[in-house]
């Protein structure tokens, strides 16, 4: 959107002002009206422009409708901004036309479910909102909705509950939104609402919003920095509205709604309890966490983060009543009744029940029981990300069990996949080795008041006999992959980061193992036309030379002796190759080229210059730094000279010859 058209619209929107009608023209206005919105947003001004506009100039109902869905803010909305319009549509709710007042309704609704608006801004309107329910039948759905996201428990009485009553009788057929709201209230306060109120798919009630606007919406929340949103504070949402798309089936959610049971009295109620809808902050779920009274059925608690913190800190009892509940809807939402649940329910639950171990930063072993029986039939474009995130806290109970059900999968899966998808099981190893040293390194402290997730331990074995399996499929997965796609840089690059990472917990940790890179990974870095990955290759041999400096510090170089021989013929081959001119010279120390054939080797030297064709001053890798710094004048024509500009430009590379040549 250029500043001409923004321009254009403007003062267009400034003429329809002083003129107190629409003029023409407002066709072509609102296609670049709608182009900034869509782009970036409109600045408050503009907005408050709009605002007088729809509120003050008489137009058609299409058109005003059409203004309101352009009301996206930058960022967030101001109060005044939304107070403005909330006074108009309440003080023409009886004659407003149908398509502004639901445009009205549907804007609000948005500003909630984003976050671009405070809670308390639009609730001042509540009880007005109440009354339109109750009054104004042709936007009894969409009020609803708005009430619906607005009400708290304090909010509910039962003079409220017997308006809705009262209006839910008019109907011959009882209407959803209506019910729903019934089921909210029933779930906050159950001795004001009658039993035989239905519990009913709360997304099922209600209209989703314009796609346009919901995306406009999406962008602007998307804009919004940190501290507008820590203000929202959406780990608070327990009974969220969902904006996608509806099914007309009645499904299974498999994520509950929050409810409570209450029994008896609430006289006998503790005074101090309270229920997790009266928690406002995150300050007061930290301040009343030991007396909250948790809700009837563990798995709604994965509604959010807050759902997750109760459940990590909840009674064992508790937790295991949620293992239960949790392994038994996996089994059926991914296995046994598949087509009762949607795609977005189930990702939905794979990616909390992610979260859930993340939080805790513990496994949950009847999750990782689920996977050893879904894996195998697992359609690898299904839930991917979910799926990896679960697959790093897998319970290991044995190598040859999680071989079997985990890492055959796993494999299955690299053999056929882009190098994208490589990647991403590349880093889906390395957080579950990652995991492994975490929790070896933490089992035997005492973990005082935060006792591991049903106070188990659930890692039996010693993590030595997982890590050297592990590292050998690993390996043989790279390998695979990096003969399949030769010296593809992304691949080496991940297999870098791979190594690098196990080399710095193997380096920390007491544990007797010790995890070297394939040669492919290495050879491949050193011909590798990127710096990057040169510098990596030579930054992992560095990080080599600490782990043998430490293990001869233990006295345990005995152990790694096959190991140490094999790293000093990786630093040799690199060293020859950009030191000394022989990359391609034959040597009983040397591996790298050791299987081409000496005619070979004569053929290529009687024709190029093979030997220097990767030393520090030719290497495809440090070309564009040579140049570059040559048109700027500088002088590179010594070996010194360039090991010069490696200190500056690329200093693992220097350090690694510094160290080698000495």
């Amino acid at each position: 959107m250029t500043a001409e058209n923004v321009e254009v619209y403007t003062s267009y929107l400034k003429r329809c002002k002083d003129a107190g009608k629409l003029l023409a023209g407002f066709s072509e206005m609102l296609t670049m009206l709608k182009a900034e919105v869509s782009t970036s947003g409109l600045p408050d001004d503009q907005i408050q422009l709009l605002i007088y506009i729809i509120t003050k100039i008489t137009m058609g109902s299409t058109h005003r409708a059409a203004l309101i869905k352009c009301l996206i803010p930058i960022h967030r909305m101001t109060e005044k901004i939304v107070q403005d319009l909330g006074l108009w549509f309440i003080s023409t709710s009886k004659n407003i036309p149908v398509l502004p007042g639901i445009a009205v309704l549907q804007w609000f609704t948005g500003l909630l479910n984003y976050g671009l608006v405070e809670a308390v801004t639009i609730n001042a309107f509540y009880d007005a909102f109440f009354f339109i329910l109750v009054k104004n039948t042709k936007f009894e759905p969409f009020v609803a909705q708005l009430i619906y996201v607005l009400t708290k428990p304090e909010d509910v009485t039962r003079r409220q509950v017997s308006r809705i009553l009262k209006l839910q009788s008019q109907y011959a057929k009882p209407r959803k939104h209506l019910t729903a709201l019934l089921s909210l209230f029933k779930s906050y306060k159950p001795e004001h609402v009658p039993e035989k109120i239905p519990a009913t798919n709360v997304e099922s009630a209600w209209k989703r919003l314009p796609e346009s606007l919901r995306l406009d919406l999406q962008d602007a929340a998307k804009r919004c920095d940190a501290s507008h949103l820590a203000a929202w504070q959406p780990d608070l949402v327990w009974n969220p509205i969902s904006s996608g798309a509806q099914s007309r089936k009645q499904r299974k959610m498999p994520i509950p709604t929050v409810s409570y049971i209450n029994i008896g009295s609430s006289i006998s109620k503790e005074p101090d309890a309270k229920s997790i809808f009266e928690i406002r902050t995150l300050d007061e779920l930290g301040k009343h966490q030991l007396s909250l009274e948790l809700p009837c059925n563990a798995l709604s608690l994965l509604a959010n983060n807050a759902g997750l913190h109760i459940l990590t800190f909840a009674s064992s009892d508790y937790q295991s009543r949620f293992c239960y509940n949790l392994y038994n809807t996996l089994q059926n939402a991914f296995i046994y009744e598949v087509g009762k649940f949607s795609y977005q329910d189930r990702e939905r639950l794979l990616f909390m029940t992610a979260q859930l171990s993340r939080y805790m930063q513990q496994e949950i072993i009847l999750v990782s029981r689920f996977l050893k029986n879904y894996l195998p039939f697992w359609n690898t474009r299904d839930h991917r990300d979910s799926i990896f995130a679960l697959i790093q806290w897998i319970t290991i109970s044995s190598f040859t069990d999680v071989h079997r059900n985990i890492l055959l999968p796993l494999q299955t899966m690299w053999e056929s996949s882009s190098i994208n998808v490589k990647c991403e099981i590349l880093m889906t190893l390395r957080s579950m080795v990652t995991n492994l040293f975490m929790k070896n390194e933490f089992k035997d402290r005492d973990l005082g008041q935060a006792p591991l997730f049903l106070e188990t331990d659930a890692q039996s074995l010693d993590i030595a006999d997982v890590i050297d399996p592990l590292m050998k499929f690993t390996s043989d997965l790279i390998v695979s992959g990096l003969y399949s796609e030769p010296n593809n840089g992304i691949l080496v690059s991940e297999a870098l980061i791979f190594y690098q990472h196990v080399s710095e917990l193997e380096k920390r940790s007491d544990l007797p193992c010790w995890t070297i890179s394939p040669s492919v990974v290495i050879y491949s870095g050193l011909v590798s036309r990127s710096m990057a990955i040169l510098s990596g290759v030579c930054a992992l041999l560095l990080r080599y030379r600490g782990i043998n400096a430490k293990l001869r510090e233990l006295n345990r170089r005995d152990l790694f002796e096959t190991k140490i021989k094999i790293i000093d013929t990786y630093a040799t081959d690199i060293a020859k190759s950009l030191l000394y001119n022989e990359a391609f010279c034959e040597s009983e120390d040397r591996c790298f080229l050791r299987g081409i054939p000496e005619p070979l080797l004569l053929d290529f030297r009687s024709s190029c210059a093979f030997d220097t064709a990767l030393n520090i001053s030719n290497h495809f890798a440090i070309l564009p730094y040579k140049f570059s710094l040559i048109d700027m004048g500088l002088e590179i024509v010594t070996t010194e000279d360039c090991i010069s500009v490696a200190e500056t430009y690329y200093p693992e590379v220097a350090k690694f010859l510094q160290i080698i040549s000495e």
